[in-house]
């Protein structure tokens, strides 16, 4: 077996503390453990480290004044990856902490998906116009975000 094969192997194997907590504690203990920030926790501890207002985000993100009250109010919201994205881009997140937003919506970037690969070419060109977004994913023939 070559170093490099057996540094794989080792990598592979090596326990993972997911597992390790699933193993020492019952369900509930794992659950709480390992949950991350819910999406509407995250999303309003951005808008703050962002220091923008609420209305200024989601005007920017062209979500409703209601659509947003139930993200606000509903703890267990789940948006679509459109409102994430949109919401991102209007908080001109990086793509890490976009990636960060929608895992907490249980969603993610594919690069499988046109749609995914052009929104994130935006990101990492600091390109944060929703509407120059949209006009590319048209000119792709891709449903736009909003």
């Amino acid at each position: 077996m070559s170093q490099d094969e057996l540094k794989k192997f080792i990598k592979e194997n090596e326990p993972h503390p997911l597992h390790d907590s699933a193993r020492s504690n019952d369900l509930g203990s794992f659950v709480e453990i390992q949950s991350n920030a819910g999406f509407s926790e995250l999303l309003f501890s951005f808008i703050k480290g962002k220091n923008i207002s609420e209305v200024e985000c989601y005007k920017k993100a062209g979500i409703t004044p209601q659509h947003f009250s139930k993200i606000r109010s509903e703890r267990n919201y789940t948006p679509t990856k459109g409102t994430v994205i949109s919401l991102a881009v209007s908080l001109k997140l990086n793509l890490e902490q976009t990636k960060k937003l929608l895992r907490s919506a249980g969603l993610a970037f594919t690069h499988s998906s046109k749609s995914d690969l052009i929104v994130e070419y935006f990101i990492i060109n600091e390109k944060w116009n929703l509407f120059q977004i949209n006009e590319a994913l048209d000119s792709y023939g891709l449903e736009p975000l909003k």
